[in-house]
């Protein structure tokens, strides 16, 4: 089973690998959380450092449990035998996925929209990760004129929330 740590590097690598992308947003201006420092982030921002993209674990968690199975009512009047019974588990994380423009030029907001969910469609339905069911639909919000730690200018800002689902074997989540 893929980890959430897994699948947080795994869209970073999609990221990256996408040409258009990473000429859109030099590595420099990449605000990553496994990057060995523990606040990555920049206290004062330069115009040069601009489009920045950050990347999150959204605020959404769901684990069914045992919720999934046909024999719900089963396991919850006997218990079950974890060497024998086996029963569908689904686990549902949000990241979301922050762009912030250089300015509020549409053209360019939308280049780095557009080739930001490029990226992110090459790697298929099910993201190229063993356990990951389906990734999608991706939503997206913009905010205009957003000022803050932005050396002055006037910048736009696209979140994305990108919702992840992973189906496995629940007998393969407990450990001894």
């Amino acid at each position: 089973m893929p980890s959430l740590s897994t699948i947080y590097i795994h869209l970073w690598s999609l990221l990256e690998s996408h040409r258009p992308f990473a000429a859109l947003v030099p590595p420099g201006n990449r605000i990553k959380l496994t990057a060995g420092k523990l606040l990555p982030f920049k206290p004062q921002k330069q115009e040069a450092d601009f489009p920045e993209a950050l990347l999150l674990l959204g605020d959404d968690f769901h684990d069914s449990l045992f919720t999934l199975s046909e024999r719900y009512d089963y396991y919850l009047s006997s218990g079950f035998d974890s060497a024998a019974d086996d029963w569908p588990e689904e686990i549902r994380q949000t990241y979301t996925l922050t762009l912030t423009h250089r300015d509020m030029r549409l053209d360019c907001c939308d280049a780095l929209e557009c080739q930001t969910l490029a990226a992110l469609r090459n790697s298929g339905p099910r993201l190229g990760l063993p356990g990951v069911y389906a990734w999608g639909p991706v939503t997206g919000r913009r905010q205009y004129g957003l000022t803050s730690q932005s050396a002055g200018a006037q910048r736009m800002q696209t979140t994305f929330t990108i919702p992840i689902i992973l189906r496995l074997s629940g007998r393969s989540l407990l450990t001894p």
